[in-house]
Formats: C-alpha cells, sequence, structure tokens
C-alpha cells in the first residue's frame, strides 16, 4: 500500500501534533521510508511504503490536524487536497486534534479522523481514532501478558480524577463556558456548541454506586486533580506507576470520557489486557464497522448508569473461567492488532479493498 502525504506546506509545529499516521514518515524534517520508525511503531515496512507521487498512491495522509491548518491560514489547502483526491480516485484523510468537537469544513475526498465530539451529530465521513500509546505492558508486567483468575465477585478498578468538590465543579463548568464563548465570537449561529460535563463529579458518582454494591469489589484510587497534580519526574513516575499497577490488580476498570467526549482510559485498559466498564455518552469510537466493541467490553449506555453495577455483574456471569481469561488475551490482541500504528495501516487497507470490491 502506497501512501502519499502532501509536503509542499511546512507548519512550525511540535512533531507530537502531527496526525498519527503521517508520523511514520517524518524523521528530523525528511518525510520519507525510515527504517528505525517502522520498527518504532511495528508496521511491515513490505505493507506500507510513502510515495512522493499522488499517482501511484493507494490513499493520502494529511500531515497536520485540520485544526492546525485552519489556525495556521491554509484552510483552503485542505479543499485543494480533497480534489487531488476526487481527481486521482484516492481516498484522503486528515486528523482533528483537541478534546472538543467543533465540525470543520466537510469535502467529498476527505475523511476525518478524531477522539472529540459525538457519534450521533457527526456523519459517515467522521470516523474515531485511537489515542496514540507507547506499549507499557512489558514495562508494568515484565513476565508478559498475564490473565486476572476468574472469581465470583468481579474486582471493578480505577485511578484518576474523580472528586465532587466544588472548586474542581466550577472549574471543569469554566472551561465549557470558555469554549462556547469562543465559538459564539466565531459563529453565534453554528449549531456544534459543547455541552457541560462535569467528568470527576460524574465519575466520583459512578464510582460511589459501584463501591455500595455487596456483589462488587472495588479497586478505586480517587484523584482530586489529574495526575494527583504531579509536576516533577519522580511525581509523575511513582503516579503512573500507582496508575497501571492499579489495572493489573483489577478486572474490570470504568471507563468514561474526562473533557472531551471520549476516554484514554479505554485503550490502556485494553493495552494491559482487562475488560473496560465502557459508560457510552454518544462516543465516535474508532473503526466501529471493523470491531466489534461490544464483544470487548461492558457496554453500559449513559441512561443507564444507574444501573452500573448490575450491567457489571450480568456481564461477569455470562462468563465461565475460560471466558473470563480468554477475553483479556482477546482485548490485548484488539490494542495489539488493530488500535496501535499498524492497525491503523490495516484499516486504511481494508477500506481500500471494500471500496475495490
Amino acid at each position: 500500500m502506497l501512501v502519499f502525504v502532501p509536503t509542499d506546506v511546512k507548519l512550525e509545529v511540535d512533531q507530537r501534533r502531527l496526525f498519527w499516521p503521517a508520523r511514520l514518515f517524518y524523521r528530523k524534517g525528511e518525510w520519507g521510508n525510515h527504517e528505525e520508525l517502522y520498527q518504532k511503531w511495528s508496521v511491515d515496512m513490505h505493507l506500507v511504503q510513502f510515495t512522493a507521487h499522488i499517482g501511484e498512491a493507494d490513499l493520502m495522509v494529511l500531515p497536520y490536524t485540520v485544526n492546525d491548518y485552519v489556525r495556521f491560514g491554509y484552510r483552503d489547502k485542505i479543499r485543494e487536497y480533497s480534489q487531488l483526491c476526487v481527481h486521482h480516485q484516492v481516498r484522503g484523510y486528515a486528523g482533528i486534534a483537541g478534546d472538543f468537537g467543533a465540525r470543520y469544513p466537510e469535502y467529498k475526498g476527505l475523511v476525518y479522523f478524531r477522539m472529540g465530539g459525538f457519534r450521533s451529530q457527526l456523519g459517515p465521513e467522521y470516523e474515531g481514532m485511537p489515542f496514540a500509546l507507547s506499549d507499557q505492558l512489558p514495562v508494568f508486567s515484565p513476565g508478559g501478558f498475564q490473565p486476572r483468575p476468574y472469581q465470583a465477585r468481579p474486582m471493578v478498578g480505577f485511578c484518576g480524577h474523580a472528586t465532587r468538590g466544588l472548586f474542581r465543579l466550577v472549574q471543569e463548568s469554566g472551561k465549557f463556558l470558555f469554549e462556547n464563548v469562543k465559538r459564539a465570537f466565531a459563529n453565534p449561529i453554528r449549531s456544534d456548541w459543547e455541552p457541560v460535563f462535569l467528568s470527576a463529579f460524574q465519575r466520583a458518582s459512578l464510582l460511589r454506586s459501584l463501591e455500595q454494591h455487596p456483589g462488587i469489589e472495588t479497586n478505586f484510587i480517587y484523584r482530586a486533580r489529574y495526575r494527583a497534580g504531579a509536576s516533577t519526574p519522580a511525581e509523575l513516575h511513582r503516579t503512573t506507576q500507582e496508575y497501571y499497577a492499579n489495572i493489573l490488580s483489577s478486572d474490570y476498570i470504568l471507563c468514561v470520557r474526562g473533557g472531551g467526549n471520549f476516554s484514554v482510559r479505554l485503550y490502556e485498559t485494553l493495552m494491559m489486557g482487562r475488560i473496560p466498564v465502557f459508560v457510552n455518552t454518544d462516543c465516535l469510537l474508532p473503526f466501529d464497522q471493523w470491531v466489534d466493541w461490544k464483544k470487548h467490553v461492558v457496554w453500559v449506555e449513559w441512561h443507564e448508569r444507574g444501573m452500573l453495577a448490575e450491567k457489571v455483574l450480568a456481564f461477569h456471569r455470562t462468563l465461565d473461567p475460560y471466558q473470563f481469561q480468554s477475553l483479556q488475551l482477546l482485548n490485548r490482541q484488539l490494542w495489539e492488532r488493530q488500535l496501535t500504528m499498524g492497525g491503523m495501516f490495516d484499516y486504511f487497507r481494508w477500506r481500500h479493498e471494500q471500496a475495490e470490491v
């Protein structure tokens, strides 16, 4: 599969702000096929190759996020790239960064990948994108993947920002107010306002409901601030160790959105081979035509949150000890094979093949 990346525009942005698939081809200011990057991202060089000529490409990947093209005054370039895709009959892929789900101009030749946003408000030209993670399992489980044994009472874990404190409520509300004021100044008749969601408060409420249920064991670490306010390398290292130790010592992990309408914890849980309890707030999950998400998680719709503990127990009781451990392995494999950089290009290939049928 040959991938064309348009490089006629050069934006002064941190390399980490590049659209995730484009990072495979960029090293020290040069675009191309760099063997060390293929090794870093575990992508097969025989299956994916950069090309500087769109005429021979199977698809196009925009190097920068749509946010940055717009921010630096290159909005028209997005339309130009879309027209180029249509002319050469290739699919173009672009990324939208950030927590919030603002909409951008839509063009026939492009598919937008994003994490934030609401599925019911977005058309088929928008797709969910997994969070870019380096593999932490070898770091925190040096012996390799170790499934948890089945027990009658499931252990639900969580380590993170969850509090009912008044200060945090006001702070979180202020973030949404500020975002919507910015949008009002840009376009007061727009329809994509960001609804207020007090994530720390809602998480704390859900955790308390699990703690109060006699059929569930809990393994919770409440943080009053993100990463417990860690600011030094030593504090960051300690809180990271605590975070992943909490996942590994639990059967299930509560995964509910944060400031943006997505959960990074969902991907971290799958990476570590545990089972997410995914509270769906109209999320845009990655590859939902390719991945049967409900086979990998305890799926709880937001309006069902009052039955959270019962949902976890009902799911757990459908599994025997073998199925329970098998699901943990399947979740680890889902992350390895489909939610990594290699998986992203496999999905592009799958879409390309579907279009040819």
